[in-house]
């Protein structure tokens, strides 16, 4: 997944922070773990964000995987997003592949997420998820789901209210 440049972007009216890899020496994307591949077996099955903050919503610059819809057709939880809040308490958003999920390799729509970019032949596509109630989020915990696929995530961001 390969920006021409990695100065911020805004996609409709949210802005992403994006991490320029200077040339592969640094780190850029969250790729959880997944049984195909080389690199996706390595990878860890889940990653935690700090965040500190309340969210009238969280966009997510993702929606994309290996392995994911077409590849796959089944409808099954690529991803979970939990919500860990100051309180102890926790809220859990599952995207589903076919449903939020497409395949990284070429354009493909879903229903639950929108085209972001086409970034040399491979889309990255935006996912905005609510909060259900109020409240500080300590932090934001991307983990992956029980199906075959490899999730991508490019950038979080948190809109306040």
């Amino acid at each position: 997944m390969v920006y021409q440049d990695w100065s911020p972007k805004i996609y409709g009216d949210v802005p992403y922070l994006l991490t320029d890899p200077r040339g592969k020496s640094v780190p850029n994307i969250i790729l959880l773990n997944g049984p195909f591949g080389n690199l996706p077996p390595q990878m860890p099955k889940s990653v935690t964000l700090p965040v500190n903050s309340a969210a009238t919503a969280i966009h997510l610059l993702s929606g994309v995987g290996g392995w994911s819809y077409p590849y796959d057709r089944r409808e099954t939880v690529s991803m979970l997003v939990r919500l860990h809040y100051s309180d102890g308490q926790q809220e859990e958003f599952p995207l589903v592949n076919g449903v939020h999920f497409a395949d990284y390799i070429r354009r493909v729509d879903v229903p639950g997420s929108e085209f972001a970019e086409m970034l040399g032949g491979q889309q990255i596509r935006r996912i905005r998820i609510e909060p259900g109630r109020d409240g500080v989020i300590e932090n934001l915990e991307l983990v992956k789901g029980p199906d075959n696929s490899s999730p991508i995530v490019m950038a979080v961001t948190v809109e306040r209210e």
